[in-house]
């Protein structure tokens, strides 16, 4: 935990890690809610993410991991009829 500078649960869902360095950076974690969950769940986790992400931009390098539980082919088969 030498180079960890500090580590921010942010919810049961979002941690955010610091590392030390000439440039520090950061590290976010997150695991999303699956595709069962109410939208309501999922806007909210997302909302969540994205506000962390606001408050580190233009702070050096950050990099956003995790499992974003997404549904690739649904998608892409919404994206074919609306085309």
């Amino acid at each position: 935990m030498q180079h960890v500078s500090d580590v921010e649960p942010i919810n049961d869902r979002i941690i955010r890690i610091m590392i030390k360095g000439r440039m520090p950076t950061t590290m976010i974690g997150a695991y999303m809610p699956q595709a069962g969950r109410t939208e309501e769940d999922r806007e909210k986790a997302y909302e969540t993410l994205s506000n962390v992400v606001r408050q580190r931009r233009g702070r050096g390098p950050f990099y956003l991991l995790g499992d974003m539980n997404a549904r690739i082919q649904k998608r892409k088969e919404e994206w074919k009829k609306n085309t």
